[in-house]
């Protein structure tokens, strides 16, 4: 593009024009600008309180100090639990007039079997089975169940067993139990459960019975055998239970000598417990069975 010259601008034109951005000559300023740019201030980072303003909010009288949190459902204050008997604030339920705070202990037996006073069954065994039948003798009864344990076990060998046991006759004495049983106190009928060894109760069984005082307790024996019966085990119990009231029927069942038991009948044990008597009135201890 050419310019032609002007009469009154010598070789400039009357009108330049504008610069195009890269053309490579800087902007020229206009007139009365400054050669440079003057600084813009920088805005505060915080608000400049007003003058007469204060710098915290003035809580109105009556409202809370704390916004009240809104509800997920809409811009409604979320209501304040209740103060009254309501089942859904309270965290243990009410129980109602004449109710009862603890359930009543349903018995342990054959269904409709009665327990009229607390039973501890209570037996040793090496093999198994006077463990077993004490089992059975403990759900019938509804009995709680003691196992007796030696600190020092029998020998498996039978001839070192044998030996042992002749030792503890010759010399009146009796194995050390682990102190974990249970005593006679609380309990109105005790069943002892014992093999017979050398035509009598076990050691373990004789030293359970020395360490208390039997008084007022009705005493019942069952006892597991090879096929020689009872032998002196109830002089034993009538021995070693000191002031105890010892029945004289004796509930005996052969074992096989491995854990098992031979010609049992429920029915025995049935026939065995009714014959327990109360020492205070005389009268059956388990009835219903």
């Amino acid at each position: 593009m050419t310019f032609r010259a002007s009469r009154t601008t010598g070789t400039r034109p009357l009108f330049a024009a504008p610069d195009r951005p890269g053309s490579g000559s800087p902007p020229r300023p206009g007139p009365g600008s400054p050669s440079r740019p003057v600084p813009v201030p920088r805005t505060p980072s915080r608000p400049v309180p007003l003058p007469g303003t204060p710098s915290r909010p003035v809580p109105v009288p009556g409202s809370s100090p704390r916004p009240v949190p809104l509800s997920a459902s809409g811009p409604f204050p979320r209501p304040a639990p209740l103060s009254g008997p309501c089942s859904h604030h309270q965290q243990r339920p009410v129980p109602l007039s004449g109710s009862l705070r603890r359930p009543v202990p349903v018995p342990v037996g054959r269904g409709s079997a009665v327990q009229a006073a607390r039973t501890l069954v209570v037996y040793f065994s090496n093999s198994g089975s006077t463990a077993a039948l004490a089992g059975i003798v403990a759900r019938l009864s509804g009995g709680e169940l003691v196992n007796l344990r030696l600190s020092t076990p029998y020998p498996a060998e039978e001839s070192s067993h044998i030996e042992i046991l002749k030792e503890e006759e010759r010399m009146g004495t009796l194995p050390w139990l682990v102190p974990d049983y249970a005593g006679p106190g609380g309990y109105k009928v005790v069943l002892v459960g014992s093999p017979v060894w050398r035509s009598g109760l076990a050691g373990p069984v004789r030293s359970w019975l020395s360490k208390f005082d039997f008084a007022g307790t009705a005493l019942a024996l069952f006892v597991t055998h090879g096929g020689r019966g009872g032998g002196r085990c109830l002089d034993d119990l009538a021995r070693h239970a000191r002031n105890g009231i010892v029945d004289p029927e004796i509930l005996h069942v052969r074992c096989d000598g491995a854990g098992g038991l031979m010609g049992l009948d429920e029915g025995r044990i049935v026939a065995w417990l009714r014959e327990v008597k109360d020492p205070a009135t005389g009268k059956p201890c388990f009835f219903g069975l």
